[in-house]
């Protein structure tokens, strides 16, 4: 049976956890359908190419259900699957360019509440992120969700108006698609590294600044301190260590 594109954005299961799974199914059965749905005018797997493939393995003539035709395919993929499935950074990464793919991209206009689903239309890079299960907590997520979007836009899957040569076009694709199929050796800092040389150093430069901004906020926070307040304070303690811990110099 025919799947629908949007449920080929996660990889299938090896066939040894395919195997395990036709056994689970043969001993007590297929306890969720396989959801279908009316795609150019025939019935596809929109959820459980995996369960169908371990029935069929397993013996067993599998149970199905069938989504409404106005079922946003993208959208209950990516639930289903995010709940399911233990994404690494690299691959959430992957999901954010996917998702940015197929929607269109919109210009970010602050960050979006941690309630919003996934929109039918364009979306920001940071509501595609968040879609993708990244939270906003920690300088790895981030890091990640840059290195993807620059090497999306070497592929030609986000929008921009920087130019790269048929190498780097040609060396993204083959990273992203080797992320998605969870190739072994393959990260998205090798493969950016790899894309881009001269930026190893300046994601470096990025990371620090980063950390510092991070630290800065919670001292800003803490401590009730104005944006001049912390810079002042920042610009002092600088001298002073300069200084040897001697005070403020001259």
């Amino acid at each position: 049976m025919k799947t629908h594109p949007d449920a080929n954005i996660f990889p299938r299961i090896p066939q040894e956890e395919l195997e395990l799974l036709a056994e689970d199914i043969r001993d007590n059965g297929l306890r969720e359908p396989i959801t279908l749905i009316e795609y150019k005018g025939e019935k596809v797997i929109l959820d459980g190419r995996n369960r169908f493939s371990a029935a069929q393995l397993a013996g067993i003539e599998p149970t199905f259900e069938e989504a409404p035709a106005d079922t946003d395919t993208l959208a209950f993929v990516v639930s289903k699957n995010l709940t399911r499935r233990h994404l690494n950074e690299d691959e959430r990464g992957v999901l954010v360019l996917i998702i940015v793919k197929r929607r269109g991209v919109k210009a970010s206009k602050g960050r979006p509440p941690k309630s919003e689903k996934l929109a039918s239309g364009p979306v920001s890079i940071s509501t595609a992120a968040r879609q993708a299960g990244f939270t906003g907590e920690g300088g790895g997520g981030r890091k990640a969700v840059r290195q993807a979007v620059e090497l999306g836009e070497a592929a030609g899957w986000v929008p921009t108006t920087k130019e790269y040569t048929p190498e780097q076009k040609t060396e993204a694709k083959a990273a992203i698609e080797a992320i998605q199929n969870r190739d072994e050796g393959v990260s998205l800092s090798k493969a950016h590294a790899t894309v881009f040389p001269k930026a190893v150093k300046k994601t470096t430069q990025d990371d620090a600044v980063e950390s510092l901004v991070a630290h800065a906020q919670r001292v800003r926070d803490e401590y009730g301190l104005n944006i001049e307040e912390l810079v002042e304070a920042i610009d002092y303690g600088l001298r002073d260590n300069e200084a040897g811990g001697k005070g403020e110099t001259e």
